[in-house]
């Protein structure tokens, strides 16, 4: 009947201490504190879980049986699980959840049996000082289905107490409690002074934990800690229950460019900036001013380019990219819109020259086209010859070129045609001439 009797207590004075604990769920005051960015993903094993929390009180053990994400933040707490919580079954050995960092001033919770936000005032000059708040719960139940004696934790933050991680609980009743204990951890700050931070969960022997009211506040006898009230045995404090893993935000593409190269096809290009992602997300909307963005392509880290295909004569696209970190995506990077030509260029007429010498030809022509992107002109030698080759890309609106490096007393033939990104035009006349002797 204990653990009845306890989970019984923790009921009774939650409408006591809920406004006293959301007053006194105070986080340190940093004058130089800076965020911390990205998300953390958390995972449990619960058989181990409930095999660690065992007594004769918890003959089953305990689960974690919900993750709560921010959809959930004024929900109020009741002992049915809020709808889309994400399940954790009891034989879960490695289901994670992405928990994004809060900011150093969350949304405030507005009912007191409601979730508190916690924020994020960790100093990153200084991991030692501060918290990383992240916007999530868990729900704690009995492991014996139908998992009755529900714990419910509110918030969770991860601080750093006597050099030690901890993930600090938020709850209700408890104020702020020391669940797990982070061991082998991974500690260090990428190149943009970001935290990164890895490590095993173990329930700990709970000397660095947080008490009722907070930081050096009264306890309840068997209730605070938790390594106490889910009655961990000494031998089992270091078993390890689970993992964490926070990642900085990767940093979003730049320059995002978006080039026609036929009235089917863009091609695209950008700058990576990112040094941890895991790919690159991009997405297109169709139509002028358009934002109904969606995902069209996953492509790998480092990638620069893309040509997409398959378009539509004639249409407007829009597109940005992102980078897929291994907790969460960056920022988008500029948007950029292109537009698939309808029409072939209009073929240049009267190629023809207006001066020439014994190794150089001064071609003439009319650019009968407003679309253009540029001219392709050809040569052959030989007062007969069809063997022609591109000789040069002549730029948009052009109208001569100075053909030299030429044969003295010798026939070449010319022809010149549009391009644009709908394809060539036809070619124009033909001209032949004969370099001087």
């Amino acid at each position: 009947m204990r653990n009845i009797q306890q989970h019984s207590l923790k009921s009774t004075i939650a409408g006591v201490l809920a406004f006293s604990a959301a007053a006194s769920l105070m986080v340190p005051s940093l004058v130089s504190a800076a965020p911390v960015s990205g998300a953390a993903t958390l995972s449990i094993n619960n058989p181990v879980f409930a095999s660690v929390t065992t007594s004769a009180f918890y003959p089953v053990g305990t689960i974690i049986s919900a993750y709560f994400d921010s959809t959930h933040d004024n929900d109020t707490i009741t002992l049915t699980a809020p709808a889309l919580t994400i399940d954790i079954p009891a034989t879960s050995t490695d289901q994670w959840l992405v928990f994004p960092v809060n900011s150093p001033t969350p949304p405030a919770s507005t009912n007191p049996a409601n979730r508190f936000p916690q924020a994020t005032t960790m100093d990153t000059g200084n991991t030692a000082v501060g918290q990383i708040g992240l916007s999530g719960a868990l729900r704690n139940t009995n492991a014996n289905t139908p998992y009755t004696n529900y714990l419910q934790f509110q918030d969770f933050s991860v601080e750093k107490i006597n050099g030690v991680w901890n993930v600090v609980t938020h709850d209700n009743v408890g104020g702020a409690e020391t669940l797990f204990q982070l061991v082998n951890p991974a500690e260090a700050l990428d190149v943009n002074g970001n935290l990164t931070l890895s490590g095993d969960l173990v329930m700990g022997d709970g000397t660095n934990a947080y008490t009722l009211y907070g930081r050096n506040g009264p306890t309840i006898p068997g209730l605070s800690p938790w390594v106490n009230f889910l009655q961990v045995l000494p031998a089992q404090y270091n078993t390890v229950v689970g993992h964490f893993n926070l990642q900085p935000l990767a940093a979003a593409p730049t320059g995002l460019a978006a080039i026609p190269v036929s009235s089917t096809q863009i091609n695209l290009s950008w700058a990576d900036n990112a040094n941890n992602e895991a790919a690159q997300y991009l997405e297109r909307c169709q139509g002028g001013g358009c934002s109904n963005f969606v995902q069209i392509a996953a492509i790998p880290a480092n990638t620069t380019a893309y040509n997409d295909t398959g378009l539509t004569a004639g249409t407007s696209y829009s597109y940005r990219i992102r980078a897929h970190g291994p907790t969460a995506d960056s920022a988008y990077s500029n948007t950029d819109t292109a537009v698939t030509p309808t029409a072939l260029p209009a073929a240049p007429s009267n190629l023809s020259s207006n001066a020439k010498t014994k190794t150089m030809v001064n071609l003439t022509w009319v650019d009968n086209s407003s679309n253009e992107l540029n001219f392709k002109l050809e040569r052959c030698k030989g007062q007969t010859c069809n063997n022609f080759v591109q000789i040069a890309a002549p730029a948009a609106n052009a109208t001569s070129f100075s053909n030299s490096g030429l044969t003295k007393n010798t026939w070449y033939r010319y022809r010149i045609r549009a391009y644009n990104a709908a394809g060539n035009s036809v070619y124009s006349n033909i001209y032949c001439v004969k370099t001087l002797s």
